[in-house]
């Protein structure tokens, strides 16, 4: 069963398309890691999904509750910041929610503390959406990656490592593509030299011919 279907949603930023998303998909369970350049529009997607951003175009649905971790920033205190994350982790996972959008979860985390946060999100029951530049941690977690790109998302199937493979292949394959056809285009451009060397020796007089012999000929 599908608890997120985006049939369109865009968001643009002045003339550019930020989101542009088109056809998605989000399965009961499903464990998606969101990568993307810093600005790509990764947590917009997030608040999008919660109705806290203006869209152009806002066409999707959603199943169940949903609750998001969000960066956070630390104030003045005698907690430490992993113990902040804690705290606002275990007060989300309190919600029950069913699909949870985590939005950096252990950044800025000691060791300790982000294998707490993985644990965490490993006995989760339900959907996650999560954006990390924790590879680790996308490794672990995630049975799916969503690359945004362009304001367009490209599914791959398995966790990060199976991303970056599948994407190396995919570099490979279109630079022997590339290669295919530069070697096509230099045969035919060989090819047509070769045809303009015959049409000129076919019409160069032959030595030893006066001109109306040659013409003759």
């Amino acid at each position: 069963m599908n608890v997120v279907n985006i049939l369109h949603l865009k968001v643009t930023i002045g003339t550019r398309n930020l989101l542009d998303l088109k056809n998605l998909h989000v399965q009961e369970k499903q464990r998606i890691g969101l990568v993307g350049k810093n600005g790509s529009g990764k947590t917009t997607l997030f608040k999008a999904l919660l109705g806290e951003v203006d869209t152009d175009i806002s066409n999707f649905s959603t199943k169940g509750r949903l609750a998001m971790l969000p960066q956070l920033k630390y104030a003045e205190t005698t907690k430490s910041g992993g113990e902040i994350s804690q705290d606002y982790i275990v007060q989300v996972l309190n919600q029950s929610p069913n699909i949870l959008l985590a939005d950096e979860p252990t950044t800025n985390l000691d060791t300790s503390h982000v294998e707490w946060v993985e644990s965490k999100l490993s006995e989760y029951q339900g959907t996650i959406l999560l954006i990390s530049h924790d590879r680790t941690l996308l490794d672990s977690i995630c049975n799916t990656i969503w690359e945004l790109e362009e304001g367009e998302i490209t599914e791959y199937k398995g966790n990060y490592s199976d991303y970056i493979e599948q994407k190396e292949n995919k570099k490979k394959h279109q630079q022997k593509e590339y290669e295919k056809f530069k070697q096509k285009e230099q045969q035919l451009e060989e090819a047509i030299i070769q045809k303009d060397r015959q049409a000129e020796r076919a019409t160069k007089a032959p030595k030893n011919l006066s001109s109306s012999e040659a013409r003759i000929k």
